[in-house]
């Protein structure tokens, strides 16, 4: 079952007050503005996250930080820009890929993958692994005296088991206490970009049989720290020798080209599949011409509270 993680914002000027137009949902950071995540999503993953040569439902728009390789939110349910996974790996968050990436590439032990990736975060991110001492969280599961490594180690383990306790929904109320703690813990780990470089010199290593398209990031943490989560698919055929990429056999667009429209790359179409035009903003929202998701990249509003962009004729 593929149930919907997000939905629409009205097209109306309700959707431009404090509460996006919609109960319980909320905005990702960078997504188009007219698209909100549920609240009360379900934390098992639908039956088509984690397997290969799937065409998901996804947004990207280009965010004011460089990133490494392309990010993309999951969007089933209020998208249709498709995309192919390709070869992929389904994990919890950048924590957990680490660790899976690592052992892909040296197949020596889950202990050997936590022992680099923990040496990795203590020489990146120094002052927090100091900082994690006095935490609540680590003061309850850590050994008395331990050394930096030894929680770096701690850390990393830790967050790739999950860094929410148990299987928790978005809203803010249900996460507290030890829940809380963790997350503290562990959020801001799994939420840092250093793991990405680490990553990427990961798969560039690779042998083409073990070569992946994408990682599926099952609950990736938004913000860091942040109650709330996304599934997050990063696609790192460009981090890759070309001769390892696979392309997806793709049909005929149905559909008239927009002029100077950007290319979106072969991985991208409709979500069944086919090939699309892509919209003369993908460059900076990517979408189909005439599609769903080029409207909710436009949707927009006032400082006056009035709605702008331009729907769909049938939004009209």
């Amino acid at each position: 079952m593929n149930a919907p993680v997000c939905t629409l914002r009205p097209w109306d000027n309700a959707s431009c007050s404090s509460d996006k137009g919609v109960a319980n949902a909320w905005v990702p950071y960078a997504a188009p503005r007219r698209m909100v995540y549920l609240l009360n999503m379900s934390c098992v993953p639908n039956d088509e996250l984690g397997r290969d040569h799937m065409w998901l439902p996804v947004s990207h728009t280009r965010a004011p930080q460089k990133a490494v390789g392309l990010w993309l939110y999951y969007m089933r349910g209020c998208s249709d820009l498709g995309y192919n996974v390709g070869r992929t790996l389904a994990v919890r968050n950048r924590c957990h890929a680490a660790l899976e990436i690592d052992q892909r590439l040296h197949g020596d032990g889950h202990e050997a993958s936590i022992d680099r990736v923990a040496r990795y975060l203590l020489q990146r991110m120094p002052t927090y692994v100091q900082r994690m001492v006095n935490l609540p969280f680590v003061r309850a599961v850590a050994t008395r005296n331990a050394s930096l490594e030894a929680l770096a180690q701690l850390a990393v383990q830790e967050c790739a088991r999950g860094v929410y306790q148990g299987c928790i929904r978005r809203a803010d109320d249900v996460c507290n206490g030890t829940c809380a703690e963790r997350l503290d813990a562990l959020g801001p780990i799994a939420g840092h970009n250093a793991f990405d470089f680490l990553n990427a010199e990961s798969l560039r290593k690779l042998h083409s049989r073990q070569a992946l398209d994408s990682i599926q990031l099952l609950q990736q943490p938004q913000g860091g720290s942040g109650k709330l989560w996304t599934v997050e698919i990063w696609d790192v055929r460009g981090l890759q020798p070309k001769s390892q990429n696979e392309t997806a056999p793709r049909g005929n667009s149905s559909r008239a080209p927009e002029k100077h429209a950007p290319s979106l790359g072969s991985q991208f179409g409709w979500l069944n599949g086919s090939a699309c035009m892509p919209s003369t903003s993908s460059h900076s929202c990517m979408a189909c011409h005439q599609s769903q998701t080029r409207a909710a990249c436009s949707f927009g509003c006032s400082r006056a509270g009035h709605l702008s962009g331009q729907p769909l004729p049938q939004e009209v």
